[in-house]
């Protein structure tokens, strides 16, 4: 039994693999098929990948919450946000990440360099 040639893999117009070149110069009907294929892996692919951020995205969003659950500060500036017309759970969250890293004798009126802004 002797070893099937791998296909002639040349390069295409922008030097990447053709897939008419992997399948032979045939027919333009004749590719489809395996075009077709490889399309729908590749959405397959991308569903799954969606779907598994979505999970990772909900997971840390529960750690988050059992974290701001821990700490009475957390819980009352995240209680606070949430009450606010438009904020939501997710952009509380956000905010109170953003807020941790600011100095703590940061005034309202001081920029992001620590200086005063004019008026």
């Amino acid at each position: 039994m002797g070893m099937v040639p791998a296909p002639s893999l040349q390069p295409g117009p922008w030097g990447s693999r053709s897939v008419s070149s992997i399948w032979g110069p045939s027919s333009r009907g004749a590719a489809v098929g395996p075009v077709v294929r490889l399309r729908g892996c590749f959405i397959a692919s991308r569903h799954q990948s969606i779907a598994h951020f979505n999970a990772q995205i909900e997971y840390l969003c529960r750690q988050v919450l059992d974290l701001i659950a821990a700490d009475e500060a957390l819980q009352q500036s995240f209680k606070l946000l949430v009450s606010a017309a438009g904020i939501a759970a997710a952009s509380a969250i956000q905010l109170l990440g953003e807020r941790l890293v600011l100095p703590d004798d940061m005034r309202a009126k001081q920029g992001c360099h620590g200086r005063s802004r004019s008026t």
